[in-house]
């Protein structure tokens, strides 16, 4: 999983639902230029998380559920946390990223900017809140940016991303892209 090293300002969001795919944010201080993202997935054959990682930044720059079986979707709010939340967003270890492509500066396959893992999740929708939970760990610390909100476990890794203020219609986006039979109500 991703682990984070300290916490940036916080930055605009723009987070897309529709009735095809569960989620889409985008994550962005500044544009992105010429400088490759990395990629974090949690990929199947019935599943795909994507983090976006800008390589220079460390920031995160997108979050994106595209697929997410109907099986791991619940609709009770699993994680809480109490403690005093931090404003930002976490700043990334890209050294797995550093590790794969090493000292080259040009003709890096692009394969390498992408690390896939099998690791399973869970999405619980609410009527007004989203939370994947990427780990069972708990959360001592908790990033605050806008909408978006992420745990952060004791060894440093994400292990929770909730989306907060769900409008009914985003809600509803939300439940008709992951097979929910009922739409929670507000």
């Amino acid at each position: 999983m991703i682990k984070v090293l300290e916490k940036c300002k916080e930055v605009k969001e723009k987070i897309e639902f529709d009735s095809y795919s569960p989620f889409q944010i985008e994550l962005s201080s500044h544009t992105l230029g010429l400088d490759p993202v990395f990629h974090w997935r949690a990929t199947g054959n019935d599943y795909l998380l994507d983090f976006g990682i800008h390589s220079k930044t460390a920031e995160l720059v997108s979050i994106n559920l595209t697929l997410v079986p109907n099986k791991w979707v619940i609709t009770d709010k699993l994680v809480s946390f109490s403690g005093k939340p931090v404003l930002g967003l976490p700043i990334c270890d890209i050294k797995p990223w550093l590790d794969r492509i090493g000292p080259k500066e040009f003709g890096i396959d692009e394969a390498l900017f992408t690390i896939d893992s099998e690791m399973k999740f869970k999405l619980s929708v609410t009527e007004s809140i989203c939370q994947v939970i990427v780990s069972e760990q708990e959360p001592v610390r908790f990033f605050v940016n806008e909408r978006v909100h992420i745990g952060i476990s004791e060894s440093n890794e994400i292990c929770f991303i909730e989306l907060g203020q769900l409008s009914t219609t985003e809600v509803e986006n939300l439940a008709l892209s992951v097979g929910l039979k009922e739409v929670p109500a507000k």
